[in-house]
């Protein structure tokens, strides 16, 4: 990652080493048979429930794309069997959410080699991790799954 990256995940609270639980959201979304992989399992543990605000307070505005996101699958709760297998299915990967982009405008979601996907009406991908950490820091546009 880069130094401004490592900055704004530090500012939202990130460390390295940081692990917690991801019991209750593999046991929720088990429960609608969309099963947590390894890639979103190592993820969620390091980086779940973590706001990141990328505008230094700019908001809205800003010029910026991206103003924020937040790690949590939960957010995503209510698409995850409609949008989260519909766009499984189209790249041929498990995605799983991880969270949402600018308060939910659009969610994000993560496949077993660790590839993050914007997820909307369409489907986008920032690339596999870290660099999709820097993309998304970064203000870079996704590239749209044809």
């Amino acid at each position: 990652m880069t130094a401004e990256t490592q900055r704004v995940l530090r500012a939202g609270g990130w460390s390295p080493g940081r692990h917690i639980s991801t019991d209750a959201w593999r046991d929720s979304f088990a429960a609608t048979g969309l099963m947590m992989h390894g890639a979103a399992a190592a993820f969620l543990g390091e980086f779940g429930g973590l706001r990141f605000d990328l505008t230094g307070g700019a908001g809205p505005g800003s010029g910026r794309a991206w103003h924020s996101f937040e790690v949590d699958p939960m957010l995503a709760w209510r698409y995850a069997e409609q949008r989260f297998a519909a766009c499984g299915k189209r790249v041929g990967r498990s995605v799983f959410p991880v969270g949402e982009v600018n308060r939910g405008q659009a969610f994000l979601g993560m496949d077993e080699d660790t590839e993050v996907y914007l997820v909307n009406e369409g489907i986008a991908t920032f690339g596999p991790l870290p660099g999709a950490l820097d993309n998304l820091v970064a203000d870079a546009m996704p590239r749209p799954l044809r």
